[in-house]
């Protein structure tokens, strides 16, 4: 069976606990890590209404929006955002016509991953 997040629940400020398959259980402040995003738009999920709105993706990932901001399994899992630089096999999703076609999702982006645009890798500090 493969590793999976089975629920994520809010602790204080941008603090979630997240709890996992295998037993293991950990909890990660995401203020330093969506403030060292290097796209203006994504620091609007700091404000607690918003930062509120997260998502379990697939087992997978935390999400906020549609695909805005997503953090993978392995960086939450050791509370390490320098683990979202490793090239994770992470596609770019199919966005609507809402979403600006240009931008990737912020772990696209951070994980070097190539989509419609180029950037380089950036590592967000804890």
């Amino acid at each position: 069976m493969s590793l999976t997040i089975t629920s994520i629940e809010p602790v204080r400020g941008h603090v979630l606990r997240f709890y996992f398959s295998d037993g293991h259980s950990n909890e990660v402040d995401f203020k330093p890590w969506i403030a060292g995003l290097p796209i203006e738009e994504e620091h609007a999920y700091l404000k607690p209404a918003r930062f509120k709105q997260y998502s379990n993706h697939l087992g997978h990932a935390i999400m906020w929006g549609e695909y805005d901001i997503i953090f993978p399994l392995k960086a939450v899992y050791h509370g390490d955002p320098d683990l979202l630089a490793d090239g994770l096999p992470v596609h770019a999703p199919t966005r609507n016509s809402k979403q600006v076609v240009s931008r990737k999702p912020a772990i696209l982006r951070a994980s070097g991953v190539k989509g419609p645009t180029t950037r380089s890798v950036r590592k967000v500090k804890a």
